[in-house]
């Protein structure tokens, strides 16, 4: 159903971005793009925590290794759409309509017809999936009770956790309160994850300025490497870790490489990253020169230093997407495993929602 609500959205926001269809610029009303965008995030937030949950549904308590190579692949997949989806600037700049840069209908379009495909290809697969049959109450409410109650209690016995346990379980039951405590123990291993996400996204923002200085005369210019540099390297370093790293260090180190291990190894070596990024900037700095660059019809006076390529930054891209596939992969995986099956998909919406809370750092930080 919320597949059908994303793809209308994307419908929308495709026929809105006709040129002159809704008027002429500047008046052109916003809202059938705000309705569009609505219904896009309404979809999205409905439908990718329950994607990473079912397919983690689908392998048995003893299939360790497939459980972990599934959400390799399911990353990897991602970032396969996030690579072809870099075609779209290409296309929104051409001249479809009569005006340059007016090609936004067609790419919206674009992604309506691939979620479109995408739907169909659910629907007919639906009859093979293992799915967990719904347990048939408002959960969140439920949850949100049973936590009311026990910090009540908690506080009532003075700490005392293991008589506050015995009384919410004659009250709300021993497997409600058990999801409570579990998730509650999740959100508290998530807590640094907007903080990795917030310094993720600078390749949006600082990142991209940093490059802009650096020499692009190669194929790597600054849009090109901060657009697909990253997802490309996941197709790559992603099933390399599942199929390879994973099991051998599991080999050698027996119960010493676990998914917590994983996600703070991975924030170390993102943050190297900066490191690497600080000593690029610094270098960038002591050599640039300034130098009229026109982009989108406008001159713009740039600092750049001229001879020290862009290619460069493939090492602080390299760096940060091994910490992403160890961080946020396992973080995915680590959602769906240590929760009961009715908190497995809102575990996932609270890994995405540390997703969101970064992004809005990263706007205030702006």
């Amino acid at each position: 159903m919320l597949s059908i609500v994303y793809v209308t959205g994307a419908i929308i926001l495709s026929v809105s971005a006709v040129p002159d269809w809704l008027g002429v610029p500047p008046n052109i009303p916003q809202w059938p793009s705000l309705i569009g965008l609505l219904l896009i995030a309404i979809g999205t937030g409905g439908i990718k925590p329950c994607v990473s949950a079912l397919g983690g549904d689908q392998f048995i308590s003893d299939q360790k290794y497939g459980l972990n190579r599934f959400y390799n692949y399911f990353y990897m997949a991602i970032n396969v759409g996030a690579i072809l989806a870099g075609v779209s600037p290409f296309i929104q700049e051409k001249n479809i309509y009569g005006h340059d840069g007016d090609g936004y209908p067609v790419v919206f379009g674009m992604c309506a017809g691939v979620l479109a495909l995408a739907t169909l290809l659910f629907m007919i697969g639906k009859p093979f999936y293992r799915i967990v049959p719904p347990a048939g109450i408002f959960l969140p409410g439920k949850i949100a009770k049973t936590g009311a109650s026990y910090v009540y209690h908690l506080i009532k016995f003075q700490g005392d956790s293991s008589l506050t346990r015995e009384v919410v379980y004659d009250i709300y039951g021993e497997e409600l309160v058990n999801e409570y405590l579990e998730m509650i123990r999740v959100i508290a291993v998530l807590l640094p994850a907007p903080f990795f996400w917030m310094a993720f996204d600078q390749s949006g923002s600082s990142w991209q300025e940093l490059t802009d200085q650096m020499d692009s005369s190669n194929f790597l210019n600054s849009v090109m490497i901060n657009t697909i540099a990253n997802p490309i390297l996941i197709v790559f370093i992603s099933p390399l870790f599942a199929n390879y790293i994973y099991p051998a260090t599991d080999r050698l180190f027996p119960n010493k490489f676990g998914l917590l291990n994983r996600m703070v190894l991975g924030m170390i070596i993102s943050g190297l990253a900066y490191v690497v990024c600080g000593i690029l900037q610094s270098h960038v700095s002591d050599t640039c020169k300034w130098t009229d660059v026109v982009s989108n019809g406008q001159t713009q006076l740039i600092c750049i230093s001229h001879g020290f390529s862009t290619a460069y930054f493939l090492i602080p891209y390299v760096l940060i997407t091994i910490g992403e596939v160890l961080f946020s992969v396992s973080g995915l995986n680590f959602t769906y495993t240590e929760v009961g099956s009715r908190m497995k998909s809102s575990c996932a919406a609270i890994w995405l929602l540390t997703v969101a809370i970064g992004n809005l750092l990263v706007f205030f930080r702006v």
